[in-house]
């Protein structure tokens, strides 16, 4: 389908999807330059997409910057198709391969960094794990014990394509849910063992430096948190997450010289934001985002914005803005059951 074809299919929806207390606000995350790997995750993408998604998104769209976007929201007022760019984690992609598209196209963008695998100009773990249960080659059986870490034990079978499809989403669960940061690299070099992949074979994406931390800033971005290591609260515990809340914070206005008010749950799913919006709030973040893939407004509160995913080139994109992929189902209906169990587990009135 032609960009003219998606055109005049989306642009009429989108007026009627998104207008006063509703915008959207995108999410990216690695934006990989040419001549270099293939995406093969969902949070990756060519330059060749990014490019053709901000063509489309600057002439249909209102892009705005986040503080604008958000002043508009609470008052409902945002002007039909208001959107917001952010992207999440830190990759160094994103100053040395979105900017400068960013910059042609004349729009502002939220940046949420991980402010440890920056100060520390050490990589993200995440592309390697991908790669490990990606690359592994077809077993029979497969068996994990992950408990020194934390973790499950686990046997699978890793030779066909729903047993490998259940086995990867099965391992990368017990990676979000039960590793803590300080074990992420002993466990990604023991499952790379255990699946038979080359170490070297895995990507591990530089993040950004400081200095281009700074330079986003003062190319008129918004720089958010996203805590220091990327943890997540069921594997890290309240106490970790509450300091990483602080320290992120912190680290990130003193490498930018601007106050940091915003964050984005490390993710992005509900299970992993509407448990630590309490600690959001306490540690006194104005807005938070998760990335359920729903419309984003303030009927939960500023503290669980939700955000539209822009994998799948242009049909994603569009996909996605109307509201159709099969995942964005998925997402609501644990977004709305998250809720619910938080709201049970809440003391009563008077109580």
């Amino acid at each position: 389908m032609t960009n003219l074809a998606i055109r005049t299919l989306a642009v009429p929806a989108l007026s009627l999807l998104y207008r006063r207390a509703r915008g959207m606000v995108l999410v990216y995350h690695e934006i990989l330059p040419p001549g270099g790997r293939a995406p093969h995750t969902s949070t990756q993408m060519t330059l060749a997409d990014f490019r053709a998604q901000l063509a489309f998104i600057t002439s249909t769209c209102r892009v705005m910057a986040l503080d604008a976007f958000l002043a508009a929201l609470s008052e409902r007022r945002l002007p039909s198709r208001a959107c917001v760019l952010t992207f999440d984690d830190g990759f160094r992609d994103n100053y040395e391969v979105a900017l400068p598209v960013l910059r042609e196209f004349g729009v502002p963008a939220t940046f949420f960094v991980a402010s440890g695998y920056v100060a520390a100009g050490r990589p993200y773990e995440a592309d390697a794990l991908h790669d490990i249960l990606r690359l592994a080659p077809p077993q029979a059986q497969v068996e994990l014990d992950l408990r020194p870490w934390g973790g499950s034990p686990l046997q699978l079978s890793y030779s066909e394509e729903a047993d490998r499809r259940f086995g990867y989403f099965k391992v990368a669960g017990i990676f979000k849910n039960q590793i803590p940061y300080t074990a992420r690299r002993e466990v990604i070099d023991y499952l790379a063992d255990r699946f038979g992949v080359d170490r070297g074979s895995l990507a591990l994406p530089a993040m950004m430096t400081p200095e281009q931390v700074r330079g986003l800033a003062e190319a008129g971005m918004t720089i958010g948190s996203h805590t220091e290591w990327h943890i997540s609260l069921t594997a890290d515990g309240p106490e970790e997450y509450a300091r990483q809340l602080a320290g992120s914070r912190r680290t990130l206005e003193e490498m930018t010289g601007q106050p940091v008010g915003y964050f984005s749950y490390p993710f992005g799913d509900p299970q992993f934001c509407v448990s630590a919006r309490e600690l959001v709030r306490e540690a006194g973040y104005v807005a938070a985002f998760m990335g359920a893939g729903s419309a984003a407004e303030l009927r939960h509160g500023p503290w669980l914005v939700d955000r539209l995913a822009t994998s799948g080139g242009m049909l994603g994109l569009a996909a996605s803005l109307l509201g159709i992929k099969p995942s964005q189902f998925r997402q609501r209906r644990a977004f709305e059951q998250c809720l619910a169990e938080a709201e049970s587990m809440s003391p009563s009135e008077g109580g």
